[in-house]
């Protein structure tokens, strides 16, 4: 059985923590070929580095062509290239979207794997049906309009062999519009296992496209549930910590997510209001969190929910940071 908290010690090597982990620092390109698994010829006939990490994509008939284009591109121009990229057609899909798919098919230095769902089924049942193909140990998760930056794999996977007793890698994610190159505010989570538990009572900070999960922990506690809209991946993340799986989050933004103003406007109003509730509610029950972290949790999360727009990206902004290298707090 996994341990339920994990100290320093047990991320580290001579009870410090190694560069790569401390809040701050760069992500280095790790040097080291002892961690790769396998070589692939790409088109220029270059060997290319392949890790068993499988990254699970799931796109729908509003994504924009261009945005799955950037998407793959990013996976696809990887310094490590993963075992394989599974795109879930989540219900019918234009046809500019499947000619996206189809030109990375043909590119022979990653395989594209492509289901394709009959109707639209929402997030976590069409993460889960990628999840029946997926062959990788390591499950590395990117929405279909986000982009990784090109070492993020790589480092991850050196971090995560030099730390095998992580189940759960994330990192920060750099905020952007419509240009890349223009990032806007970087949502931070802290390094440290106990403190990412810690603040998931009160609120998601990890962010859900940067991270790689170890693949017999996800199974251990029934994949993704569509219990909650909106929330399958805060109650993913209450699941594992329950199960005694160890969380890292790297200091250090790997992928840029685009925020878009439709968006924040579809996640709110009184039916979210009201999963809200009925997730706290799950927490509650299984003792995640106390009476009073239930009421005061429940209750601002909720109002949160029912802001207008405006003020809603207003509230976003106040737990994000500028576009800057500073660590988020430990404490």
């Amino acid at each position: 059985m996994r341990k339920n908290a994990v100290s320093e010690a047990d991320l580290s090597r001579d009870n410090g923590l190694s560069d790569a982990l401390r809040p701050g620092v760069l992500i280095p390109e790790p040097t080291s070929e002892s961690f790769i698994t396998g070589t692939r010829s790409n088109e220029d006939n270059k060997i290319a580095k392949c890790i068993p990490v499988s990254v699970l994509i799931s796109t729908y008939a509003q994504e924009h062509p261009l945005h799955l284009d950037e998407a793959l591109k990013s996976i696809f121009d990887q310094t490590a290239l993963p075992l394989e990229c599974v795109l879930v057609f989540d219900g019918p899909v234009p046809e500019s979207l499947k000619a996206i798919a189809d030109r990375y098919a043909t590119n022979e230095s990653l395989p594209l794997v492509c289901v394709e769902l009959p109707e639209n089924v929402g997030l976590a049942a069409a993460l889960n049906a990628g999840l029946q193909v997926c062959r990788g140990q390591w499950i590395a998760r990117m929405d279909s309009d986000d982009i990784s930056v090109p070492g993020r794999l790589e480092a991850q996977w050196s971090i995560i062999q030099d730390n095998p007793s992580i189940d759960v890698l994330s990192s920060w994610q750099a905020e952007f519009d419509e240009n890349p190159d223009e990032l806007l505010r970087i949502k931070k989570s802290p390094s440290k296992h106990e403190t990412i538990v810690e603040w998931l009572k009160w609120r998601n900070h990890i962010s859900h496209p940067s991270v790689v999960i170890r693949r017999d922990a996800l199974e251990a506690v029934g994949n993704y549930r569509s219990d909650f809209p909106l929330l399958e991946d805060w109650d993913l993340w209450v699941r594992l910590a329950r199960s005694g799986a160890c969380f890292f989050a790297i200091q250090e933004p790997l992928l840029k997510m685009r925020v878009k103003h439709s968006q924040r406007v579809r996640r709110g109003g009184f039916r979210l209001a009201l999963t809200a509730l009925k997730f706290k509610k799950f927490c509650y029950d299984c003792d995640f969190i106390s009476t009073k972290e239930f009421l005061m949790g429940g209750l601002s999360y909720s109002i949160f929910t029912l802001l207008p727009a405006r003020l809603k990206g207003f509230s976003y902004r106040l737990v994000r940071t500028p576009n800057s290298r500073e660590s988020a707090t430990d404490h």
